[in-house]
């Protein structure tokens, strides 16, 4: 291929994903690899849950949703990497975002932060009766994180203050790589 087809190709596949040269050319220079459309969340505004205490590590939030699978996989895997004291993850502090449209899935969300653990959100059975005010509040805070966590168009989500957001999960290593990095 002729360097001047190259370089038009290269510019078309640009317009598809709607940067200018200029502007791709001013993010490969400054080391950005981000779309200047990639999805936001204010963090500030998020209620989360930290199973583990942990003093002066890199805050890891995980936004999850108990109606995804993938969610499941992902929360399954970092428990066992955890319970495993894995160096890559040791160095964070991850903070459990539960969210949820759905009934259910929001019914999940309050009941982790009603027992100020995650362990209510992937046991369906699991019967917490907390006083109508608690209640209130829990339901305020699935709101507040779902409404928050609303321009992401999908879950799992992990974020790291500063980077941009990683949306899925392809498994461990994947995972591992992109915290890594």
């Amino acid at each position: 291929m002729k360097r001047r087809h190259f370089l038009g190709a290269s510019v078309a596949s640009l317009a598809t994903i709607s940067l200018s040269p200029a502007t791709a050319l001013a993010h490969a220079a400054a080391g950005e690899s981000e779309r200047p459309d990639a999805p936001r969340v204010d963090l500030t505004r998020l209620h989360f849950i930290v199973d583990e205490p942990s003093l002066g590590r890199t805050p890891l939030w995980f936004i999850l949703d108990s109606g995804c699978s993938i969610c499941r996989t992902a929360y399954s895997d970092l428990r066992s990497r955890a319970a495993l004291h894995d160096r890559t993850l040791a160095t964070f502090q991850v903070r459990f975002v539960p969210v949820g449209d759905a009934h259910d899935s929001a019914y999940a969300a309050g009941r982790a932060f009603a027992a100020h653990s995650m362990e209510g959100f992937f046991v369906p059975g699991w019967d917490l009766q907390p006083a109508p005010a608690v209640w209130q509040t829990v339901q305020e805070d699935v709101q507040r994180n779902t409404a928050a966590t609303r321009a992401l168009p999908g879950y799992p989500a992990f974020v790291i203050e500063g980077r941009p957001i990683k949306l899925g999960y392809d498994g461990w290593h994947d995972l591992s790589d992109w915290l890594s990095s």
